[in-house]
């Protein structure tokens, strides 16, 4: 319980970090923006890549296609969920696509390796990254379909989106661990520093995202809070029974449930804001459920870890 805690603790007291030197102007708009492009191109990349530097086996490659798989069901899962939440909150087509976003789409890159990281070790980045596979194709498709559903004369979805930097860095580390490739120490070890930057740069670049949101705007609704506890508490353990009918492995077992404890993407205002959504009301749902997820994520790990 103490090593959870004190693991968890580390990473908000990060984000409170990024906060408040946002807010004493250390930080400003454009290096906040500039660190979540420095994140998603280069550090987060380079760790997945670097995680993946493993000796082949039969064993890994096996469990490396179950997890993949997994996501794909769980997935399906979010899909029906989604569907249900839109026919219970009818908060009309625009609204309603940034609660579906928020159900189907948990912030992975900026928590959800991280936590991973430093609570369960490197082995967990291994398996996150063969599992947010799905994320990467279908936050682009159906993700942007529900923020543009109802209010788009034209939704153009532009494929060079799928050849991201977290995808390309998956499948070069799925070929490299496949053919055996191991990086010569000159090589490797710049590159594993360079990937644990990740974690206190990201803690950091999301609590100085958090400040961009007017206090008045975000206590507002009652279904920011129903959604956030959806993605927060219900969904973890949705997925926990879930995988839990295929596989007995901790690792398998931890790394779904730990992203489904992950509050609402940052995608959603970022993606909301491309594609003329309501980038409001997914900005709230992104910093509740982040907010919120101080108190809970200890909770669900604790939990996690008393049930394996």
């Amino acid at each position: 319980m103490s090593v959870i805690f004190i693991s968890v603790m580390k990473l908000f007291l990060m984000i409170l970090v990024g906060f408040i030197g946002r807010k004493s102007n250390v930080i400003d708009k454009q290096t906040t923006k500039g660190l979540s492009a420095l994140l998603i191109k280069i550090t987060l990349p380079v760790l997945i890549f670097a995680s993946m530097q493993k000796e082949f086996a039969e064993e890994l490659l096996s469990r490396s296609f179950i997890i993949t798989g997994l996501s794909f069901g769980i997935y399906a899962v979010y899909f029906i969920i989604a569907i249900i939440i839109d026919k219970l909150l009818k908060g009309g087509n625009k609204d309603t696509g940034a609660y579906q976003f928020a159900i189907l789409f948990s912030n992975v890159g900026f928590m959800g390796f991280p936590v991973l990281s430093s609570v369960f070790g490197d082995e967990s980045i291994f398996y996150a990254a063969m599992f947010n596979i799905p994320f990467h194709f279908f936050v682009y498709t159906i993700g942007v379909y529900l923020m543009t559903r109802g209010h788009s004369d034209s939704t153009k979805f532009n494929l060079r989106l799928f050849f991201n930097p977290g995808v390309i860095a998956t499948v070069l580390g799925f070929i490299f661990f496949y053919f055996s490739i191991k990086l010569p120490s000159i090589i490797y070890d710049p590159l594993k520093l360079i990937g644990n930057i990740t974690i206190p740069m990201s803690m950091v670049t999301v609590g100085s995202m958090l400040t961009e949101i007017h206090h008045r705007e975000l206590v507002a609704g009652w279904r920011v809070y129903f959604i956030s506890f959806m993605r927060l508490i219900i969904l973890p353990a949705i997925v926990f029974f879930f995988v839990r009918l295929f596989t007995d492995d901790p690792m398998m077992i931890y790394v779904p449930v730990v992203i489904a404890a992950m509050p609402v993407a940052v995608n959603a205002p970022l993606v909301a804001h491309e594609y003329n959504g309501n980038a409001l009301l997914a900005s709230r749902l992104m910093f509740i459920s982040t907010l919120l997820s101080l108190f809970t994520l200890p909770i669900v790990l604790l939990i996690l870890k008393m049930a394996i």
